[in-house]
């Protein structure tokens, strides 16, 4: 059964009704096509396939004024589709997903974009505005949520397609696995061909960790890899000014694109192996760079003092930071508030560390492992021979992070997280960004 129902009114999906009679055949028409043959009809901007009940009632409230009555038999499956011509079409079909996997999912960002296009002024004249006020409240300043939403747009305008899979079996849980494929010779594109995988491995923290992530990127590759997001680092961290991002481009030059960050209850750990000690310990320690950093977080109400011999182990410096700031930070948090963390660049290693009464000894347990070569390296996950390892991996248990929270999960959430635990990895296949989430 095939319907064709009423859209809930919306800026974007009434710009996408009224541009389609303009810029419909446009879209996926081929170049040069000869005058008076008939085109193939262009690939459509969304289509969503599932067996999920709840998620198809999810989707037709999004879409419909009125909610569909699926009546879903055990060989069928539910189809959403947005045409390249605006419209929607809602039907049951005939089951061809494969046995494990519950959705599959495919948008057409750059399509989308283009049939949206008379939409988005008014969009972000709308939010504009809005995010400039959350982003100050958040004491980020007025100009920086507005840039990312304008950077995320023209990410999105990259896009040639986008494709969602969730799967679910009693071996692997449910895996969610994101694949999003750039258009040739965009901007995107080109920055995607510099996740190369390093061969090291990502730095082995000792800790009872219940949040981590490991990356290992091809040194070669770092700073081209990093530099879109420079402007972002340096607006948290320590201003956008000149010499502040020249501060970022002379750290970000000195890593060797290998690095760990484990959070367990005593705090956070942090482990980057670098090409450039020496580099990079100078233009940490430095003391313009400092003032800059204390001078941008103060306008952003957050009080912090360095002191950079605040102690000196195995002939190692290392630098004291004391963070109070507006809101409470769990974890690493000491009883008033204060946030306690220090800095050493020790063995090829620049290592961090932030908590409580535990700090001290240790940033001395990491100068240690280093000094005396005990420093362990964990290898990021395998895969198959035909694709590129990972560049970062994430592994969360979610359970331990709600009771530290002290936030109650709801039964039924309980059930469906399985042990809780919580495997991503990033990487790149051909010529696509893919983001792997595993829950068991």
């Amino acid at each position: 059964m095939t319907r064709h129902m009423p859209l809930k009114s919306s800026a974007a999906l009434s710009a996408l009704l009224a541009a389609s009679s303009l810029l419909g055949q446009q879209v996926g028409q081929p170049i040069g096509q000869p005058i008076g043959q008939t085109a193939a009809a262009p690939a459509p901007l969304f289509r969503l396939v599932s067996k999920v009940p709840a998620i198809i009632a999810a989707t037709d409230l999004l879409f419909f004024e009125n909610e569909p009555k699926h009546t879903l038999t055990a060989d069928q499956q539910s189809e959403l589709v947005i045409h390249a011509d605006g419209q929607l079409q809602s039907s049951e079909v005939p089951a061809t997903l494969a046995a494990d996997t519950l959705l599959s999912l495919r948008i057409r960002p750059a399509a989308w974009l283009m049939l949206t296009a008379a939409a988005l002024p008014r969009f972000t004249k709308l939010w504009g505005p809005r995010l400039s006020v959350l982003g100050e409240g958040l004491g980020f300043g007025r100009d920086l949520p507005p840039k990312l939403l304008a950077q995320l747009l023209a990410i999105a305008r990259d896009l040639q397609q986008l494709d969602a899979t969730l799967t679910s079996d009693q071996e692997h849980g449910a895996v969610f696995t994101l694949v999003l494929t750039p258009q040739a010779l965009s901007n995107t594109s080109e920055w995607l061909m510099h996740l190369v995988p390093g061969e090291r491995g990502a730095p082995k923290i000792d800790g009872d960790a219940f949040a981590r992530v490991d990356f290992d990127l091809a040194a070669d590759h770092v700073f081209s890899a990093c530099e879109p997001f420079l402007p972002w680092l340096a607006e948290l961290t320590n201003g956008n000014s000149p010499a502040a991002l020249t501060d970022q481009i002379r750290s970000l030059t000195c890593l060797a694109g290998s690095g760990a960050l484990a959070i367990d209850p005593d705090g956070l750990q942090l482990a980057l192996l670098l090409r450039d000690a020496k580099g990079y310990e100078e233009t940490a320690f430095a003391a313009p760079a400092l003032a800059r950093q204390q001078e941008h977080l103060a306008r952003r109400r957050i009080d912090v003092e360095y002191t950079v011999n605040a102690l000196t182990h195995r002939d190692i410096h290392v630098m004291k930071s004391s963070v109070l700031p507006r809101t409470p930070t769990p974890l690493i948090a000491t009883d008033g508030g204060e946030v306690i963390g220090f800095l050493a660049v020790a063995g090829g290693h620049a290592f961090s560390v932030a908590g409580g009464k535990h700090c001290e000894a240790r940033i001395k347990a990491l100068i240690d492992a280093t000094m005396d070569r005990t420093l362990r390296v964990r290898p990021l996950d395998q895969v198959a021979a035909h694709s590129q390892p990972p560049v970062a991996t994430l592994d969360l248990d979610i359970f331990r992070v709600a009771a530290l929270a002290k936030f109650d999960l709801p039964a039924p959430l309980k059930l469906s997280l399985g042990k809780g635990q919580l495997h991503a990895k990033i990487r790149r296949h051909d010529q696509a960004l893919v983001l792997q989430i595993q829950l068991q």
